[in-house]
């Protein structure tokens, strides 16, 4: 004799011949057992959820546009990244078989790396006849390309602000101050380049005032970080959105049980008015059902009356 399932409220064991959806023995109908209870903790894992999305999601609304600062913020890190396009040196290499003229900013460090020129400024920073001009040259080289790590670190950290929205204005500063220190570098090193350059022979050089440029792309950054970390972000979250999202912290820890919680979980201004709808629906069939009993004890009474 072939089994196929048991009841869920006796257990009583069914059979291939039991077609009907009501157990043989306790009468139960097993497709609608538990349905009330299955529905309710459905709608209380989806209440749950959808707050918890609503809160991340207001959290990245907030974290890119806010207010006008966290838009001047992504702004900045854009400006801070355009600087690099200014020239902070212009530079010539002449000699006997080889001329190259180029500026020190990234349109110009990319030029020199793909027509060979960086290369052969390193070769030559180690020669010993013009070791010093070219070593000059190097090391501002080297700190521009510092400061383009920097300012990709402002870029990135600007645009995962949402990862750590309390906190990374900080980090963000933090590296800001460090673009601004290594914008004193590069004028030091620009300084000993061009006084080098003054009296060399082979290499020529030219200030064009770019660092400054990267130096206020720093600040402009510092300054509106700073101003986040004071103001805060202001963040308006649908209504009971954060307490939902605190109890489904709970409810995943194990702290409290999905099946103890009312529902719906929290009142809002949204349930309460369904509830109302419901009341008054609710009475209005209450209404509608004594009207009617009220109509039919009249027909009777009525009816009676006749016989």
């Amino acid at each position: 004799m072939i089994l196929l399932a048991k009841c869920p409220k006796c257990g009583k064991k069914l059979h291939l011949y039991d077609l009907s959806p009501y157990c043989p023995s306790c009468g139960t109908n097993m497709l609608m057992y538990g349905f009330e209870e299955n529905f309710y903790r459905e709608a209380k894992n989806a209440e749950l959820s959808n707050a918890v999305w609503s809160v991340k999601i207001r959290h990245l609304k907030a974290a890119f546009i806010g207010s006008k600062l966290t838009i001047l913020r992504l702004v900045s890190a854009v400006v801070c990244v355009a600087t690099l396009l200014a020239p902070a040196v212009s530079f010539g290499v002449k000699l006997p078989y080889f001329s190259a003229d180029s500026t020190v900013s990234g349109l110009g460090l990319y030029d020199s790396f793909n027509n060979g020129l960086l290369f052969y400024i390193l070769k030559m920073a180690g020669s010993e006849a013009f070791g010093p001009e070219f070593a000059a040259l190097r090391n501002l080289i080297i700190a521009f390309a510092s400061s383009a790590l920097i300012v990709v670190a402002v870029l990135l950290t600007s645009i995962l602000c949402f990862v750590s929205w309390q906190k990374m204005q900080k980090v963000t500063m933090t590296i800001a101050l460090i673009g601004i220190a290594d914008c004193a570098v590069i004028g030091v090193f620009t300084g000993l380049f061009l006084k080098q350059a003054a009296g060399a022979h082979f290499v020529s050089g030219g200030f064009i005032a770019g660092p400054l440029a990267l130096l206020a792309g720093f600040v402009f950054v510092f300054v509106i970080n700073y101003l986040l970390v004071k103001k805060g972000i202001p963040i308006e979250y649908v209504e009971g959105s954060v307490e939902r999202a605190e109890i489904h912290k709970k409810v995943r820890s194990g702290e409290v049980k999905l099946d103890d919680l009312p529902y719906p979980i929290v009142e809002t201004e949204a349930t309460r008015k369904i509830d109302e709808e419901i009341r008054k629906a609710q009475e209005g069939l209450l209404e509608a059902e004594m009207k009617a009993e009220r109509e039919a004890s009249r027909e009777k009474t009525e009816k009676d009356g006749e016989e």
